[in-house]
């Protein structure tokens, strides 16, 4: 072998160890015992492998920039984004020992906000990104723009969110078709009876219709129309926004007594539900499956009001997109095109595990 094909992971393997490790050895860094840096200087010696660092994108400037462009912390968003950006500042201060460069920009969830920011980064010549991590919005505007870090090479790493129109380097994501049927077939156990089952699907990061994706509804309708073809499965594209969601959900139980299970496909679309239902009467059992851990959620889940909670984990999300960028540019290695944080179920059972 020689040192094109040999990268760090092949040494730590061999050394059985992980590749920071491998690469605080190889570029002399501190926090590595003595035993340990002999055995892995000598396994590289042996493998023929000689310092390329990064695959030389770092050898001619020694503090790479890592940038983040990430939402602000909002009523809403608190609940899904916020455990998001606590994954990505575990990870940042792992790499404390190393000399990255991070910078953060935080913007409001409307187009004009994300372009401004991609924008001022994209003709900032004082600024050289070697790799981008974005909450991205969907949006023509916002590809187009996208497409042209894409095209000067930055490495991209979205994250939650895809955008297929972008030759990006990952996406650190959860199955959202997988997260619906998962639902699916929790509301086909827990209702005993037929009627309507409310989906609601809402996206405020999809700024185009045409552009929002349907996965996680559809997931769930899908298995629903499987396991229990007496429920009707209506879906419910209205968001929080101007109270449209409050309103269509007053309308639906005020025309409807046949109402017997609700799924929110996000934590913004369940905080709106549990605000509903605890305003209305409802006469009869209500399945109630909404998304994401926080506060507010765990309570009414220990009150009985929410009968269970599907967690996409976003603390791992943020935590996996900046290792995932930290591996590629600081440490060379090659990484998954898409890496998928499974779904998971909360109970009032299991709870506890997740605050």
């Amino acid at each position: 072998m020689n040192d094109q094909t040999i990268t760090l992971k092949d040494i730590a393997k061999r050394a059985n160890t992980s590749t920071t490790t491998v690469y605080r050895v190889i570029n002399n860094k501190e926090g590595v015992g003595n035993a340990m840096r002999k055995k892995i200087l000598a396994i590289s010696e042996e493998m023929g492998y000689s310092v390329n660092f990064a695959a030389s994108a770092l050898s001619k400037k020694k503090t790479p920039t890592l940038v983040l462009v990430f939402p602000k912390e909002d009523q809403y968003g608190k609940y899904f984004t916020s455990p998001m950006y606590e994954g990505y500042l575990k990870y940042k201060k792992e790499c404390e020992k190393f000399s990255v460069r991070f910078l953060e920009y935080f913007f409001d969830i409307e187009e004009e906000s994300i372009l401004s920011i991609l924008s001022e980064l994209y003709n900032n010549p004082n600024i050289t990104i070697d790799g981008l991590i974005i909450y991205p919005l969907r949006s023509n505007r916002v590809n187009n723009m996208l497409s042209k870090f894409e095209g000067k090479g930055i490495p991209i790493i979205f994250i939650e969110k895809e955008l297929p129109e972008i030759n990006r380097l990952s996406c650190v994501t959860t199955d959202e078709y997988q997260a619906g049927r998962i639902a699916g077939e929790l509301l086909g156990r827990f209702i005993h009876f037929s009627g309507r089952v409310l989906i609601c699907d809402a996206d405020v990061t999809s700024l185009e219709e045409d552009m929002v994706s349907r996965a996680n509804s559809t997931g769930c309708s899908d298995e629903l129309t499987q396991v229990r073809p007496d429920l009707q499965c209506e879906k419910i594209h209205e968001s929080y926004r101007q109270s449209k969601l409050q309103q269509v959900l007053a309308e639906k139980f005020e025309r409807y007594d046949d109402i017997v299970g609700i799924y929110c496909t996000t934590a913004r679309n369940t905080v709106v539900v549990m605000q509903v239902l605890q305003q209305i009467a409802v006469d009869h059992p209500l399945i109630f499956i909404g998304s994401e851990v926080f506060e507010e959620s765990v309570s009414l889940l220990e009150k009985g009001t929410i009968t269970c909670l599907i967690n996409k984990n976003p603390f791992e999300l943020g935590y996996q997109s900046l290792k995932q960028l930290f591996n590629h540019v600081v440490l060379g290695e090659t990484i998954e095109k898409t890496l998928i944080i499974n779904p998971r179920i909360v109970l009032r059972s299991n709870v506890s595990c997740f605050k």
